[in-house]
């Protein structure tokens, strides 16, 4: 990740002739991962999701109806501590559970998702939320892309807590072993663990995209 984003701002200085202040980093920042509001939002844009445990007849539905900031669910207190932007590119990331070590399919996501613009419904199945949300994407908008690397973090404290997630995804033809290919970084921040994660599902998506037409039909 945090080669990744040097390469941005190295990038950006380059253009600009002119050494990066610590505002125009965070800004690079924000653009880069579609982070801090409707302004830095990418092509894909995630609206709400629902999960469903489909490993027993009597599962139960678990998600968030709005991902605005103000509305979003906190499951997180008590795993995440307080941590400053500076250093999420740096902290190591806290235990978290296998999503390989569970059976497989026993978890369903349904997913509202803004595709240029149109919400469009995308529903998928895995071993977890993001293995399911990776499905629905794929299934539905024509993304096969699969997760390298993943990390976990905090920002603020208190009751503003909230969870900072890391991915890198990769496209198919991409060995996930062979570090010299490139992958494609997102980052997603919520006060709710699993919104955070596929938030951070859809910045790395959204970088993966750039301006290529979408492999499905999005009319």
């Amino acid at each position: 990740m945090q080669i990744a984003f040097y390469k941005v701002v190295q990038t950006a200085s380059e253009v600009t002739g002119k050494e990066m202040t610590s505002k125009d980093i965070t800004t690079a920042f924000r653009q880069s991962y579609h982070l801090g509001g409707s302004i830095y939002d990418g092509r894909l844009v995630l609206k709400s999701f629902v999960t469903v445990d489909i490993r027993s007849p009597a599962s139960t539905a678990n998600g968030t109806p709005d991902l605005s900031p103000s509305r979003s669910r906190s499951n997180s207190r008590g795993r995440v501590a307080a941590l400053s932007l500076s250093g999420i590119l740096s902290e190591p990331s806290p235990d978290r559970d296998s999503e390989s070590n569970l059976p497989s399919a026993s978890k369903r996501i349904t997913a509202k998702i803004s595709v240029d613009g149109k919400l469009h419904e995308i529903t998928g199945e895995g071993n977890g939320p993001l293995s399911s949300f990776l499905d629905a994407l794929e299934t539905d908008l024509g993304l096969t892309l699969s997760v390298r690397e993943y990390t976990e973090h905090a920002v603020g404290s208190g009751s503003d807590v909230k969870a900072a997630t890391y991915v890198e995804l990769i496209p198919a033809d991409v060995d996930p072993k062979d570090k010299t290919q490139g992958g494609f970084w997102g980052v997603g921040v919520d006060a709710d663990i699993t919104a955070s994660g596929l938030k951070a599902v859809v910045s790395a998506a959204n970088g993966y995209l750039g301006e290529s037409p979408l492999p499905f039909d999005s009319a």
